[in-house]
């Protein structure tokens, strides 16, 4: 080690680093790929975070599942519920009835994104949608 100068210890550190955060960037990605399927995976969600974003209680999810309007979850080694998928968060806001909506007749209108959106605040029965380079604003549900 004594005969390694500065710059050399720097460059082993940088090289080790680099090979660490290969194996890490190796093992993220491996990790959103299902092993049986090859596809990948999205975000799962807890039941009391399901519950929250399907706008019911984790009580009421168990019911439906009970009573077969949901399928039942399956456990793992633990005993706890396998997390919940975008798809079946969409089919419990099906089965719940809470999905979100407008009235069909409702018109979505077109805005052009403004460095400033002060003009906006005037609009409080619209909900403002931010894609890209345009602002969508639609009529709430009243």
């Amino acid at each position: 080690m004594a005969d390694l100068e500065p710059n050399d210890l720097l460059a082993n550190d940088l090289g080790t680093l680099h090979a660490k955060s290969l194996t890490i960037l190796k093992r993220i990605r491996d990790s959103a790929i299902d092993p049986d399927t090859g596809r990948k995976s999205g975000p799962t969600f807890s039941i009391s975070k399901a519950a929250a974003l399907v706008g019911r209680t984790a009580s009421a999810i168990r019911e439906a599942e009970r009573d077969g309007r949901l399928p039942q979850r399956e456990r793992t080694a633990s005993g706890h519920r396998v997390q919940y998928t975008l798809e079946e968060l969409d089919h419990m806001r099906a089965v719940f009835g809470t999905r979100p909506w407008r009235e069909p007749t409702a018109r979505a209108a077109l805005a052009n994104r403004q460095s400033h959106f002060t003009s906006l605040s005037t609009l409080p029965s619209m909900v403002i949608v931010s894609c890209s380079s345009t602002v969508i604003a639609r009529q709430a549900r009243q």
